[in-house]
């Protein structure tokens, strides 16, 4: 049985996951939401013969999350006699724009759909709740994105073209260093509080044909960013059981 924490198992461990479409295996094509045929929970799931409770959604956010009070919602309803794993894989549609707001009014300030330093203190609030009540957390870094597929086959659809570059300067680049911003503070956070990380970010980056794992979205990982994700799962998961 494979160990990840204080000697408990996988089998013995309630695991949530609170993510966005990555984590749920869907992607953009067009105007409309598609589903992988593989996505990395159902990978992990099929490994290790587990259960997994996905509660990762299309457009999830931390401040939705954290708005909605998801978090006490679930607090009062697990079994808090097992042990219980949340595992955080949010922070991607926190740290885009309002495209829609930018082209209209290009050369004034804009701030992303959560402001980094609110993310910053949400997560914090967020990752205490879970841990004063005994909840395990890990946290996983974004995926990168690739800026020029994004604005070529999302923004640019729905969004003045000319505008959005003006906003960003000629230089759409802005887009994926404006997204590490929120995976650094992500990783910095659960150093911080002592949280498992799980750093697929530097998985993709890693690869000289990164985009071969992206979809044309440039947002979300394809089946073969999937099986990358489940792969830096695994690893970690291994990582644990070899060291307890």
């Amino acid at each position: 049985m494979a160990q990840l924490l204080g000697g408990y198992s996988l089998e013995e461990s309630n695991i949530t996951v609170f993510g966005d479409s990555i984590s749920k295996g869907l992607y953009l094509k067009g105007d409309r939401i598609n589903r992988l045929e593989i996505n990395a929970v159902q990978l992990v799931m099929d490994k290790y013969g587990i259960d997994i409770d996905n509660k990762s959604a299309f457009g999830q956010s931390l401040q939705r999350i954290y708005n909605k009070k998801v978090i006490e919602k679930y607090l009062a309803e697990i079994d808090h006699s097992r042990h219980n794993i949340a595992v955080l894989s949010l922070g991607g549609n926190d740290a885009d724009y309002n495209w829609t707001e930018v082209a209209k009014n290009p050369t004034a300030i804009h701030d992303s759909k959560t402001p980094l330093f609110f993310f910053g203190k949400w997560l914090d609030e967020t990752i205490r709740m879970l841990q004063s009540n005994g909840v395990h957390v890990v946290i996983t870094s974004l995926p990168p994105v690739n800026s020029q597929r994004y604005f070529d086959n999302v923004i640019a659809r729905h969004c003045d073209r000319e505008a959005v570059l003006r906003f960003l300067h000629d230089d759409v680049s802005n887009i994926s260093r404006h997204q590490e911003c929120f995976s650094n503070l992500l990783m910095q956070r659960a150093l911080f509080h002592g949280c498992g990380f799980v750093d697929l970010r530097t998985a993709f980056l890693m690869k000289n044909d990164f985009l071969n794992f992206l979809c044309m979205d440039g947002i979300h990982p394809n089946e073969r960013g999937q099986a990358l994700i489940a792969r830096t799962m695994f690893n970690h998961i291994e990582s644990r059981r070899l060291s307890a």
